[in-house]
């Protein structure tokens, strides 16, 4: 992502997007909305549903990983999916 090294904190979709390079014009072009509705999504973070925070990662070139940690069996195991899938 553009020349960004991995583990990077970046606050709201926001941050994302302008790590990714990408204009709020260039992230709706790719979701297939209007500037005006990025630019709400934005401002209304952390109150966005999952979906509409995958398709703006895709968007922006980069995808969403959920980590959930658990006690199982004694033991904390983890459990991670990603969205899209790597590759897709």
């Amino acid at each position: 992502m553009n020349g960004k090294k991995p583990g990077i904190t970046v606050e709201g979709l926001r941050g994302m997007r302008e790590v990714a390079g990408k204009t709020q014009v260039e992230v709706a072009a790719k979701m297939g909305v209007t500037q005006q509705v990025v630019q709400r999504m934005e401002q209304s973070w952390p109150n966005v549903q999952m979906r509409t925070l995958f398709a703006y990662a895709a968007a922006c070139g980069g995808l969403v990983r959920v980590c959930v940690e658990f006690e199982a069996g004694g033991q904390t195991e983890t459990a991670e999916v990603a969205w899209p899938h790597p590759g897709e």
